[in-house]
Parts: C-alpha cells; structure tokens; sequence
C-alpha cells in the first residue's frame, strides 16, 4: 500500500507529459513492448495521428511484467490521449551515470526522477525543466489529486 501513492503520483506526471507532448503534436518512439491493443483503440490513435510515446525512466529494477503493466496503461491512455507509455528503469547503483548519459546523448526521455543533489546541474545544462507551468496549464486533475508541496518541489 506504500508503493501506491508514488506509483499513481508518477502516472499523473506521465499522463501531463503525455498531455502536453500530444498538444504539441511531437513526433512517436518506439515503445520497448508490444502492445496489443483493442480495435477502437487502434482506429481512436489512427484518428489522431500516430500516438506519441512519453518514455518514463524510474529508479529500481525492471519487472518481470512490466511490459504487461505498460500494455495495461497504453490500452487507458492512447484512446484518451493518443499517447503510450514506455517505462525504463534505471538500477539505484548506476543511476547517475546512466542518466547523464542517457541525457548528454539522443536518446528520448521524457519524465525522470532526479535526485535533488543533481538537479541543479541538469537545470543548468538544458536537461530537465521544471513542469510547473506545464501541470498549470494542462494538470487540472493533477492539482485535484497531488499534494501541493510535490508539485511545487
């Protein structure tokens, strides 16, 4: 029950991103897993165009069903929103190096966990932004369901 809140904390993030990067009409990544998405489902993306894909990196270890989870939330999301969710775990011992490469390269990624020592240096370089004008804009259901101070820190 204590992993319930971050996980529903961090979908709503993902649900913004995906919200605003469907508003801005970016272009689809390939998802890692295959979803086997409904019929309506298909005909509701092709309506839109093809679905933008919003990566998600985490920190822990990949899932043996992670890429049933992922299919479970894309058959919500891409007939909502026209976007995918593609999750990427980072391990807890390599988790700075592999993101600072991950955002010093081409490689997309969307929403991160950052650690707060860091975040100064990945402001700084152009490598995150801050989504408070983004959830202000687009995060109504956000602001109703997440504290305040966690979308302010």
């Amino acid at each position: 029950m204590g992993m319930k809140k971050p996980v529903i904390q961090m979908l709503c993030l993902a649900l913004t991103a995906a919200t605003a990067a469907g508003c801005s009409g970016g272009a689809s990544s390939s998802s890692s897993s295959s979803s086997a998405a409904s019929s309506e489902s298909s005909k509701a993306a092709s309506d839109k165009g093809e679905p933008y894909t919003v990566v998600m990196g985490y920190i822990g270890d990949s899932y043996p069903d992670e890429a049933l989870i992922e299919e479970e939330i894309n058959k919500i999301i891409e007939p909502e929103l026209n976007a995918k969710l593609d999750l990427r775990p980072y391990s807890w011992g390599t988790y700075t190096q592999e993101l600072q490469l991950t955002l010093s390269g081409d490689e997309k990624l969307d929403i991160v966990p950052i650690v707060v020592m860091n975040a100064q240096g990945y402001v700084s370089n152009g490598q995150v932004i801050d989504l408070k004008d983004l959830i202000e804009k687009y995060g109504t259901n956000i602001k109703k369901n997440m504290d305040s101070d966690f979308i302010n820190c």
